[in-house]
């Protein structure tokens, strides 16, 4: 009987991307309220050339003519954008009702690749994780936003048709930049080389996961001292840790911090940790395997403590396979 032949893996040469180093964004400058007698005149219109390339979108505060929730309570606005399958969520401005400002620190970031891609801007009152009344909402295409010299811009917020107030961004545009690694074709490789190259670890790649925001029913620490947490991610010697939910108590929200590695073994176990301080509110384990597999992925994971369940915490991921 003959032997098969033994078949050669090719050398497969992906380049190693590194994202580039950007400024930081020009620090805020103050904005006035906004005047509601002065129409909002917005212009729509595609600058000379649309271009791909990475927008800084800064929050800096809004005006919300109407109220949601009991009468004499304080909203708590957040702001949260979506643009294609990107989705940022602001903190919560707890308390702040109708005139909410955000800082410095209320910054998205995010690739864009279609200028003519449908931006929705929405304000709500936060009023628990899966229940929060909108306040207003606007809609615009990314270019608005992304285009030389940026914007600074009041927008007009409207619900059921009825203005229902205004908001501020400004931002900064860097014009054919790209943060996030191109998506590399895969070479077109017989199925027996392919075996023989992955083996059972599956096909190596790049891993991206966005942590968006957690709903914890643990509390650890001081009795009457509101939790703020953060998460810790390991798989073998590769560590991340998340900044802290400042007083995110038992619905943090980390407005989607990312974390970025690299997955040669998809049956390695990551562990997923969620922390106050250095006490342990809850864990989950699962394979990197599963985010491989699923390419483009979001939604929450059951947190555990002592074989007893104590939350989900959300994500969005993405796989680029090599």
């Amino acid at each position: 009987m003959m032997a098969a032949p033994v078949l050669e893996a090719p050398v497969l040469e992906v380049p190693v991307f590194v994202p580039p180093v950007l400024p930081e964004m020009a620090p805020p400058v103050f904005v006035e309220e906004a005047n509601f007698d002065e129409e909002v005149a917005m212009d729509f219109s595609p600058p000379f050339e649309l271009k791909k390339g990475h927008l800084k979108l800064r929050l800096n505060r809004a005006h919300i003519r109407f109220h949601e929730g009991p009468e004499f309570e304080s909203m708590s606005p957040f702001v949260k954008i979506n643009i294609e399958d990107f989705e940022w969520r602001s903190v919560e401005k707890e308390g702040a009702g109708r005139d909410p400002e955000w800082g410095p620190l209320a910054v998205m970031e995010v690739d864009i690749v279609n200028p003519e891609a449908i931006m929705r801007i929405e304000v709500k009152d936060h009023q628990g994780l899966l229940d929060n009344s909108p306040l207003g909402w606007c809609e615009v295409p990314a270019h608005f936003f992304a285009r030389e010299g940026g914007r600074t811009e009041w927008l007009s917020l409207n619900i059921d048709g009825v203005e229902a107030g205004r908001i501020h961004f400004c931002s900064e545009f860097h014009a054919d930049i790209l943060m996030a690694p191109p998506i590399i074709e895969a070479p077109v490789v017989d199925m027996m080389v392919a075996d023989a190259m992955m083996g059972d670890g599956g096909r190596p790649g790049f891993l991206k996961m966005h942590l968006k925001h957690a709903r914890l029913e643990r509390h650890v620490g001081p009795e009457f001292e509101r939790m703020s947490p953060h998460v810790v991610i390991k798989m073998d010697d590769f560590e991340w840790r998340s900044e802290d939910a400042f007083e995110g108590g038992k619905e943090p929200n980390w407005n989607e911090q990312e974390l970025r590695m690299e997955v040669f073994d998809h049956r390695r176990e990551m562990h997923i940790k969620v922390k106050n301080g250095e006490e342990q509110i809850g864990h989950v384990k699962i394979d990197v395997g599963f985010f491989a597999k699923a390419g483009r992925w979001s939604d929450s994971m059951e947190l555990m403590h002592e074989g007893m369940p104590v939350g989900r915490i959300h994500f969005k991921t993405h796989f680029h396979p090599n």
